[in-house]
């Protein structure tokens, strides 16, 4: 089987097991337009602001703002969000909350990369 297709086939299974959860990926959710509803669940709080907090998917590298005022976790909460996608006006995608669960803790490793290969090096 070629790559593209497998990627393909690889996308729609995971859209199709989301859609049969009624859960979304943090990725998932990026793709959909702006107001359409999302819902993330199990989710790790990766930072806190006082009008936003970031989230990804556990084994996972895509992250999402997510609007919501007064939020008073922390980071390494587990959450289950749900509410409507949106663009900020940089481009940005994210999610502005209706409602955040916790749902447990989480420990969040951090990414290592070599300074080369962010670029400029050889």
């Amino acid at each position: 089987m070629k790559p593209v297709l497998c990627g393909i086939l690889t996308l729609v299974s995971m859209i199709g097991l989301a859609a049969a959860c009624g859960a979304d990926t943090v990725a998932l959710a990026k793709l959909k337009p702006d107001s359409a509803p999302a819902t993330v669940v199990g989710v790790s709080v990766t930072a806190v602001y006082d009008d936003a907090l970031y989230v990804q998917s556990p084994g996972s590298h895509c992250g999402l703002r997510v609007q919501l005022p007064g939020y008073t976790g922390v980071i390494g909460d587990l959450v289950n969000i749900s509410g409507v996608m949106g663009t900020l006006s940089t481009g940005e995608r994210f999610m502005q909350a209706d409602t955040v669960t916790p749902s447990g803790r989480s420990l969040v490793q951090p990414v290592w990369l070599r300074t080369r290969d962010v670029g400029g090096g050889n």
